[in-house]
Order: structure tokens, then sequence, then C-alpha cells
């Protein structure tokens, strides 16, 4: 089954304007979700065993630092040693997977060096209508390079649904596919993966960190853009969460797709199940609203990388020094 949460949303208009769903309420998309029989934990398959977070330090952070400094602390590095892709470089690829071929679009910036490990963030882009994947996820690709964001290496996959949504099953298997793919041309930083989506692929990037049927074991802190647990994860989904994924969550005080207030519960929860939002060491919750709609912008990501960029999840592996 396609994850597209609008009619509306799945028709060619919708290249024009990334994970635009139209002025129906998150309501009825949710309904529209029941009516199609979704259920997550049929979706995606389990999870492997879970890895620790800890925090990296503040330097790596800090573009200008990267460039003239060597590692202080690689206890936290886990080097993927990949080689052979182009950099700098901004372009598209496609692989095949066990789920079909699949096509992600990736920009490799000029802070790269193969000869450091680099984070990795992958990219969920919005409903985007019939034939408009590319559009979609070159677009939430684009505004991540343009934030400028020192050595992060940004890959934007594109989703499988006919009508330009996500099909959760044989999607998170392209996205295993994308990461290895990425992680064997370029030299990642296996601890410093990460998850971002927008929209329908917001909602989809819930359930991928929180559902242990998903794949939390996948990224060191996630960050979402106008997405909502109630539209495909369930509310309950952080109560039930194996592990405590960092997160950083956007949203525009006037998208009236996923309403704010909705959003807002949203936080609750999360802090409810043990998520911490008091700054400090602690801290793994982070919620800023923005003056807008349902939209995103390459200051957007700035923010949400700079919330995201010190945690490191440690798995239970022999770490490259």
């Amino acid at each position: 089954m396609e994850y597209c949460t609008n009619n509306l949303a799945c028709t060619a208009q919708a290249r024009r304007q990334i994970g635009k769903l139209g002025s129906k309420s998150i309501l009825k998309h949710i309904s529209r979700l029941r009516q199609l029989g979704f259920t997550f934990a049929l979706m995606l398959p389990s999870a492997a065993a879970l890895a620790a977070t800890q925090l990296v330090p503040a330097w790596r952070c800090n573009a200008e630092v990267l460039i003239s400094s060597s590692f202080e602390d690689e206890t936290l590095v886990r080097a993927s040693l990949g080689s052979g892709g182009a950099f700098p470089q901004q372009s598209q690829i496609t692989i095949g997977s066990t789920s079909g071929a699949v096509t992600y679009h990736y920009d490799v910036p000029a802070g790269y060096s193969p000869e450091r490990p680099a984070p990795l963030m992958i990219l969920l882009h919005g409903a985007a209508g019939p034939g408009g994947q590319p559009f979609a996820a070159a677009s939430v690709r684009d505004a991540w390079a343009q934030a400028g964001l020192g050595d992060l290496i940004v890959v934007a996959q594109e989703s499988s649904g006919s009508m330009g949504g996500w099909i959760p099953s044989a999607d998170l298997t392209k996205l295993r596919a994308v990461l290895a793919s990425a992680r064997t041309r370029y030299n990642v930083d296996l601890n410093r993966i990460y998850g971002w989506g927008f929209s329908a692929g917001a909602h989809l990037m819930h359930g991928i960190a929180l559902a242990p049927t998903g794949a939390p074991e996948l990224f060191a802190g996630y960050g979402i853009s106008a997405g909502a647990l109630q539209a495909f994860v369930g509310i309950t989904a952080p109560q039930n969460a194996p592990r405590k994924v960092p997160l950083h969550i956007h949203q525009g005080v006037d998208d009236g797709v996923v309403p704010l207030k909705i959003v807002q519960a949203d936080v609750v929860r999360f802090q409810s199940a043990g998520w911490i939002s008091e700054f400090g060491p602690s801290q793994n919750l982070y919620f800023e609203t923005f003056n807008g709609g349902h939209e995103f912008e390459n200051t957007h990501a700035q923010r949400i990388w700079l919330d995201l960029c010190r945690f490191a999840e440690v798995a239970n592996q022999p770490m490259a020094k």
C-alpha cells in the first residue's frame, strides 16, 4: 500500500510545492490512512540490537574547526572506510535493492575529506504527486545542501509509490540499501547517521525511529518538519519506543495541514515518555516553531542540525581508531 495522505497531494500539481498535502486537516488524512488499513507493525521488518546515545565534542559541529582539527576523541568514531565517490559532488544515483530499484539524490560538500569520517543525513520528502519524486527529493536535498553544514553528507531517497507517496515496507528496505551504497562510496561515520522528514516523510520518519518493528537502531538523532505521530505510527509510539532517539521537531505556527496544536500535543507525549526538553547535558528533545506554514527551507535545516549534530549512537561493535 502506498503512503499518500491526501488525494489532492497525489496529483501532478503537487510537484509545484514539495510535500504540500492540500487544505484538508490532518484528521482527514488520518481517517484516510485508517480506511486504507495501515498497520505499522506489519509493514516494517524487525529492528536489530539497539545502540547507546553519546555526545561528541562540541567542536565537531563547527565547520571551520573541522577543517583544521584532528579527532580529539576517536572512541566515538566508527568509519565506514568507503571510497571511490567523487567529491565535492551533487548528483543522483539509482541502485538495486530486494524491494526493487531506488534513486537517491545526494550532496557531498566541499568540507568532506575521505581522511575524516563524515556524518550523514537521510532525507524523506513530502507527498510528491504522480511522477514528482525526483523533483521532491532533489528539492529537499538542495535545501539541506544550501544550509552550509560543514562536512555533512545529505542523501534524499525517492519514495516508491506510483502516486508519489511512501510504501513503508518497501521504502525502509530501500533506505537500508541507500545507506549501504552511500557508506561504500564515501567514508561515513557510522555512529553519526541521522534522519529527517517533511510532512508525509516526517510521519514515516517518526515510525522508523520509534517503532520496535521499524529501525530505531539506525539513527543518532532525527528531525521532524510538519509531521505528526497520529498520522502514521500512533500517539503511543514514544511510550512504547525501545530507544529514546534524540529528536528535533520544527513546526510552522500557521501550518494548515499539520496544525501546531497537534504537534504541541506530540511534544507533551515525548516528555511524558521520558524525553528531556530542559536545557542541559541530558536534553534530547528540541521543539522550535517559526512564522510560516507547511514549508521547509535551508534556515530550518541549520536549526535542526545545530541540535542534532552532537549526538552519536555507539553500537556494540568495534570502532575504528
